[in-house]
């Protein structure tokens, strides 16, 4: 059985060279350079395919799930804190004035807090955009518009209540089609 490393520095079997001596506890041990026994053509397969493992997986979680507002109620629990993303016209927008932040730490003030429902041909979602410390940054959609969002989804209940809330807490807008917007008469 082939002793691991840790053990066999500890038990002092290194040579001065930096090989391991074998010993008649492990008779099968190879020699061992402290680095690893590896090939450099075997450990650079193991590198790529771990590099490719690690990207494949973080590209693969970093893509949100693509639904209809219908299907996320119903299928609410198991959307609790994660992304999605929802195609639909954004409803009764109410965008807050800049907010001041008393925390050292934190910009001041944020710009663009706004609340929204996202409605499609299935429901409609209530969400909230946190907003940004730059006020060029805030863009939000307007009433009419139609968007693609892209949302963490909160499901909880509210102190004192014990009906269920989900809420989708903004974390990209794209318009899709813009409302027409009334020009003002000369």
């Amino acid at each position: 059985m082939l002793a691991n490393v840790d053990e066999l520095v500890r038990a002092r079997r290194f040579s001065p060279d930096g090989y391991v001596r074998r010993c008649a506890l492990d008779p099968c041990a190879l020699e061992l350079y402290r680095g690893s026994a590896l090939s450099p053509a075997l450990q650079r397969y193991r590198l790529v395919c771990g590099l490719l493992l690690v990207l494949g997986f973080g590209c693969g979680l970093a893509e949100a799930e693509q639904l209809r507002i219908a299907q996320l109620h119903k299928y609410h629990a198991s959307y609790q804190l994660h992304s999605v993303t929802l195609v639909g016209t954004v409803r009764a927008m109410y965008v807050f004035p800049p907010l001041p932040v008393f925390n050292p730490d934190r910009c001041s003030p944020l710009y663009g807090i706004a609340q929204f429902e996202l409605v499609d041909e299935t429901g409609s979602l209530p969400v909230e955009t946190l907003g940004t410390c730059f006020a060029a940054a805030a863009e939000l959609p307007l009433d009419g518009d139609v968007i693609e969002l892209t949302a963490m989804i909160q499901v909880f209940v509210p102190e004192g209540q014990r009906e269920q809330v989900i809420k989708a807490v903004t974390q990209k807008i794209v318009v899709l089609k813009a409302a027409p917007r009334e020009t003002p008469a000369p």
